[in-house]
């Protein structure tokens, strides 16, 4: 009886379990998405796929070159850098690059002393060879920015480094080098503009002499063209006689034949 009893009812229907669970009926966890790796640009550093860490020796070298600086700019220069923002920052910047630009106090002793052993002045295409060595020598003890010299600028600064010394104001030049330096400096200086002067006067003396003796080849040579003129016009006068006196001769055969008397 029983089970015809059940088998006049429809079976029910099971409910069904919410989508977001799994077949136990338990809630899944979100999942993690993973972080995106994107390749590094070659504008940004930090992007490169590792930890991005500033240069140690770089920050250093700058907070060197802000510490050290020239007479006559140190104000500037601390102002600049005391602002303690990017716009400081940028100013210190140029003013280093500005004082790169300008000849210290050693690099005109070097100046001195290069061209001391190149002396260039006789040679103007020496002076490059001068800069080039110059740089090389700059570039193994400077500890600031520096431009490279070039042959023109080397030129220009001895000149104005020897009418400075002729002023007798050197020395205001080499305040910040050592009173050696500056005797050691300012004795090569002279040594080396007694040297240029005289070779200076030697160089004035050949040319002068070399001067006379092309002179006196052309005055020969003048001479010589103007007697060659002279013959030439005697010949030519010589040779139109001669034609004039055949023609004449020319003429008195021919009346003869026709015997044309006057």
């Amino acid at each position: 009886m029983a089970m015809q009893r059940n088998r006049g009812k429809r079976p029910q229907k099971r409910q069904a379990l919410p989508k977001t669970g799994n077949k136990n009926g338990r809630k899944k966890a979100p999942r993690k998405s993973s972080p995106i790796h994107r390749s590094p640009s070659p504008a940004d550093p930090s992007q490169d796929g590792s930890d991005f860490e500033p240069n140690d020796h770089e920050e250093e070298e700058e907070e060197e070159l802000e510490e050290e600086d020239e007479p006559g700019r140190q104000g500037s220069e601390d102002a600049a850098a005391g602002n303690g923002d990017s716009g400081g920052e940028e100013v210190t910047r140029n003013a280093l690059n500005a004082r790169a630009r300008h000849w210290q106090a050693w690099q005109d002793r070097v100046l001195v002393q290069q061209a001391n052993a190149d002396r260039p002045v006789l040679r103007a295409a020496a002076w490059n060879g001068t800069a080039d060595a110059i740089n090389a020598t700059i570039s193994k003890t400077a500890t600031h920015p520096w431009s490279p010299r070039s042959g023109g600028a080397c030129r220009k600064r001895l000149l104005r480094l020897v009418t400075k010394f002729k002023a007798e104001e050197t020395k205001s030049l080499q305040q910040t080098g050592k009173s050696e330096e500056i005797s050691e400096f300012l004795h090569t200086l002279n040594i080396r503009l007694e040297q240029d002067e005289a070779a200076l006067q030697d160089a004035r003396a050949q040319d002068q002499a070399r001067h006379n003796e092309q002179m006196n080849a052309l005055k020969k040579m003048t001479e010589s063209l103007q007697g060659l003129r002279d013959e030439q016009e005697k010949t030519n006068t010589l040779l139109r006689n001669q034609e004039l006196d055949r023609r004449e001769e020319q003429i008195r055969l021919r009346e003869k034949e026709l015997h044309i008397t006057e």
